[in-house]
């Protein structure tokens, strides 16, 4: 398979999409997730649990220090990659993705952060970096080749995002305290 961005969906539109491609997107958003949350470090899952028949090629990575941090991945479809960090103090992460090669990149530090992400449909991609503290971030992407970059430093600031559609695109860039920023695409 070859990869592609959100810049060669906009320059081809969806010419070579056929029935096929939507047919297989809603066999993909019906199948059932497979979950790990809240594993100690030396915990271990047999594969039984950890393999899901619909759910093929899903990559989810997941490291954590510091204390009283919490993360939650739910991954459904096919092809779709979470990288997440997690250090500092009493930060909360959650991400589902259900598809085909949506791809997350996470990285939260400093002390109560909270980010919330979901990402819908095909070849969606959202990087998020937090630092600080009071930080929250909350971002929904469903179609087709959205992305959304969000930079968080200081106190109490708040990103929301909610993108619907074909390749749509959002940075928020928020440095310093109290900034609010909501952006809505469709």
């Amino acid at each position: 398979m070859t990869p592609f961005s959100a810049a060669d969906l906009r320059s081809r539109g969806l010419r070579g999409l056929t029935w096929r491609h939507g047919l297989l997107a809603m066999a993909i958003l019906a199948a059932p997730a497979a979950q790990a949350f809240d594993l100690a470090p030396t915990s271990e899952l047999p594969l039984s649990e950890l393999a899901s028949p619909a759910a093929v090629g899903n990559h989810a990575g997941l490291r954590q220090s510091g204390n009283y941090n919490r993360a939650g991945i739910n991954q459904q479809g096919s092809a779709n990659v979470a990288d997440a960090a997690q250090r500092g103090l009493n930060g909360s992460l959650d991400l589902v993705q259900a598809g085909y090669g949506n791809q997350a990149m996470l990285d939260q530090a400093g002390w109560n952060n909270t980010m919330s992400i979901a990402q819908y449909g095909y070849a969606n991609s959202v990087d998020v970096a937090q630092g600080g503290q009071f930080n929250s971030t909350h971002v929904v992407q469903k179609g087709w080749g959205n992305s959304a970059l969000v930079e968080q430093y200081g106190t109490g600031n708040r990103a929301e995002i909610a993108q619907y559609g074909l390749s749509q695109a959002t940075v928020v860039t928020q440095y310093g305290n109290g900034d609010f920023a909501s952006v809505i695409q469709h």
